[in-house]
């Protein structure tokens, strides 16, 4: 949990599934206008998810090696250090960029914090870290809500933090696959 200005973030649940995390945060405290609708993007300019630095050549390196047997049959491969290079250039740039969608979820007069964040099974237990600068919406004079800044919207903070959470994934679960009728 991590508490700031009132407001206090629980990760209470991270769910690796194939090449996503779901990770699911309590939101207590925050004062979130009622009429903010259930299953809303957040703006997510303002949050990072990043893998540990030890982690992260690991990743790149892995990601480029996948890529490159993907290709092997259109162009010639990489010399090794072709590889090293592309890979030093690459985290130079600041990859692996994790894609990351937060979704507040309303149900049962609690809020919930859902970031679905891309993350394909390069590192064993990867350790990642959250960042959020603040919780973000933006409203209109009609009082409709988008997740990105636009003409007419103003932001609206629905928590101000900073909050930051930094944890390792133990578990890679296998996908579950159903067969047969459903009723």
């Amino acid at each position: 949990s991590k508490t700031v200005n009132g407001v206090t973030l629980t990760l209470d649940g991270a769910i690796w599934n194939k090449d996503k995390v779901l990770l699911s945060f309590a939101i207590e405290g925050a004062n979130i206008p009622k009429d903010v609708p259930s299953d809303i993007h957040l703006n997510r300019d303002v949050m990072q998810v990043t893998l540990a630095e030890r982690q992260r050549e690991t990743y790149v390196r892995s990601k480029k090696e996948e890529m490159e047997k993907l290709l092997s049959e259109t162009r010639t491969p990489s010399t090794k250090e072709e590889m090293d290079t592309q890979v030093k250039e690459a985290l130079g740039r600041g990859e692996p960029i994790l894609f990351h969608l937060p979704t507040l979820v309303r149900s049962g007069g609690k809020d919930r914090l859902l970031v679905s964040v891309s993350l394909l099974p390069y590192v064993e237990k990867p350790e990642l870290t959250v960042y959020m600068e603040n919780l973000v919406l933006f409203r209109n004079a009609e009082g409709k809500y988008l997740s990105r800044s636009a003409d007419g919207y103003e932001p609206l903070i629905l928590a101000a933090g900073p909050f930051d959470f930094t944890f390792t994934v133990e578990k890679h679960q296998k996908p579950l696959v159903y067969t047969g009728a459903v009723d």
